[in-house]
């Protein structure tokens, strides 16, 4: 086991050092700690975006001519929350408009932006196409679209290499990527769409109703970088006024887990919010799409459905708790695919264990294809590198890649882009799309095991301890602010470093069901917790003179009694006592 302490800042807060640690800029501290108290939003000026007046003229004349538009839904969670965001804004102060004249189009499988869905929107006939979240380099398809005189409003944060509203007189881009005053690049499609919004209300002078609920939970289902301010403010604004019924009700059926986390936060919700309607997106029918989907919008809020659930025979519920119903069975669904395609692809893996990359191919039709970034999201997070999975059609290879966040390479896109072995790589730098040809494939992964180091994995620890040094209002202190953890800003581990055995009562709780390493201090409140453990395990570490141990602080509260705790992550066994 090794292990890296941050250099000690020296100060008083353990929480001020851990987000010292985390980048968050001294100046900024403050502000950012003060983002879960504050009554109002904190957000950069609408007009650092460029184009974005123009695109409020031409939504706003589109709709005082009563043109038809489409609005393509984006397929994931930012996707999806942006297009209900803008649904729900424009339904607010245009209803016969939206009811009448919006058309909402849907991709039938895990793709973005216009390629897939382009003929379908041409046979609507539309004057407008609403695209939040995606297409700001669908360049083949806006020309397509500008021939028929159709004008596009893109509302987008992916890097994109050319300005299209620049090349098209049809064409308005909205992206922060590439607009140069705007300094947060960590705002997610829909908060680009929310900012649009509020420039509409201020253009138009309109009082349209913006849901930040959903701006919150886009940003943090596309894994913002929450150590920047302006993410985190609308975040944690934003989950602080869940006004949204679907986000509501999927909160209530998780709600012991997400209390179990510290309440409704960015992790609580990325844990147990986002997968499930990410499952939707990815493995659900286009029916059950679509039915999820409306649940986001407020036109269907008090809407009544026969309820599908065995042995209610038709009885009539809400639409939203049908979709969260829903949600739940086709994340069950995704799960079995998952386990099923870990047991056909397990002699790949283990074949490939000494590489640096993990590279999983399966055969066309052996699966669903928006399963390849669920399962080389749990590649990577199992087996600790960068990891792909590909859908092979015997000439060329396209699916999912996913970076391991701990790892060497902090652009895994970009590495791919370099190495000149990719047709595609093209989204986010540690989630995309991926493209190679099956000859290519083997060249890659050389080139990988030459750049990608394969040094033994270091845990960075915020805090080196020693038994004595481990006070409980410190560990109380890191575990009453699972508010502020997040992408970028990790969860703090601490190493309580050469413990002497002979200083834990040490015993293994629920033998029988939940095996459970417990390591209780002799001379103080605190305990260790490690769970799958077994009775070799226990035995195995009273052999050792000392233990060093690297976990997570937190409370464990029992019968009105709390107590200090460190969940185990690792540990290292010493038969030398060190003084």
């Amino acid at each position: 086991m090794k292990y890296r302490c941050y250099e000690p800042l020296g100060r008083e807060d353990v929480i001020d050092e851990v987000l010292l640690h985390r980048n968050i800029p001294e100046d900024e501290l403050q502000d950012w700690k003060d983002a879960d108290y504050k009554g109002y939003l904190d957000i950069q000026d609408w007009g650092d975006l460029d184009h974005i007046r123009d695109a409020v003229f031409v939504l706003a004349n589109h709709i005082n001519l009563g043109n038809t538009a489409v609005l393509l839904v984006d397929c994931d969670p930012d996707g999806w929350s942006a297009s209900s965001l803008l649904y729900n804004f424009l339904y607010s102060l245009y209803p016969d408009w939206v009811k009448d004249n919006l058309i909402l189009i849907q991709h039938s499988g895990k793709q973005h932006g216009l390629k897939d869905c382009l003929d379908d929107i041409l046979k609507t006939n539309p004057r407008l196409v609403l695209i939040p979240d995606a297409g700001s380099s669908d360049f083949e398809e806006f020309n397509i679209l500008d021939e028929h005189s159709v004008d596009v409003l893109v509302l987008d944060h992916h890097p994109t290499t050319d300005d299209a509203t620049t090349l098209f007189n049809t064409i308005t881009v909205v992206n922060n990527q590439i607009s140069g005053k705007y300094r947060n690049k960590q705002l997610s499609g829909v908060g680009v769409t929310a900012q649009f919004c509020r420039a509409y209300n201020s253009i138009i002078e309109t009082a349209g109703k913006i849901d930040w609920d959903l701006c919150a939970w886009g940003n943090l289902s596309d894994m913002m970088a929450y150590n920047s301010l302006e993410t985190r403010n609308v975040i944690s604004y934003g989950l602080r006024n869940i006004q949204n019924a679907f986000l509501g009700a999927m909160i209530e059926k998780n709600r012991y887990s997400i209390d179990k986390r510290g309440g409704i936060n960015y992790m609580s919700m990325a844990f147990y919010v986002t997968p499930q309607v990410n499952s939707v997106v990815r493995v659900g029918s286009q029916e059950e799409k679509e039915f999820v989907f409306s649940a986001l919008l407020d036109i269907n809020r008090d809407v009544l459905v026969p309820s599908g659930k065995r042995g209610d025979g038709g009885k009539m519920v809400p639409l939203v708790d049908e979709a969260v119903r829903i949600a739940g069975n086709v994340k069950n669904r995704q799960t079995q695919i998952q386990d099923s395609l870990l047991e056909q692809t397990q002699s790949q893996i283990e074949e490939q264990l000494n590489q640096s990359v993990l590279v999983v191919k399966l055969e066309a039709g052996t699966t669903v294809p928006g399963m390849a970034g669920v399962f080389a999201n749990k590649l990577q997070s199992t087996y600790q590198k960068p990891s792909f999975v590909l859908i092979d059609d015997g000439e060329e290879a396209s699916g999912s890649a996913r970076n391991y966040s701990k790892g060497s390479i902090e652009d895994l896109r970009e590495f791919c882009e370099n190495s000149g072995y990719f047709q595609l790589a093209q989204g986010h730098p540690s989630a995309f799309g991926a493209k190679v040809k099956d000859e290519d494939i083997d060249a890659f992964i050389d080139y990988a095991n030459a750049n990608i180091p394969t040094d033994e994995f270091t845990y960075w620890v915020d805090f080196a301890w020693r038994l004595n040094d481990a006070k409980p209002q410190k560990i109380y202190r890191i575990a009453n602010s699972k508010s502020y953890w997040g992408q970028q800003v990790d969860e703090p581990l601490v190493a309580v470093v050469d413990i002497p055995i002979g200083s834990l009562n040490i015993e293994l709780l629920s033998a029988d069901r939940n095996p459970t390493l417990k390591m209780s201090a002799k001379n103080s409140s605190l305990s260790f917790i490690k769970f799958k453990s077994s009775q070799e395990e226990v035995e195995n570490v009273k052999s050792a003179e000392t233990i060093t141990i690297i976990g997570k602080c937190e409370k464990n509260e029992y019968n009105g009694e709390v107590k200090p705790q460190i969940i185990v992550e690792d540990y290292e066994l010493s038969d030398d006592m060190l003084f």
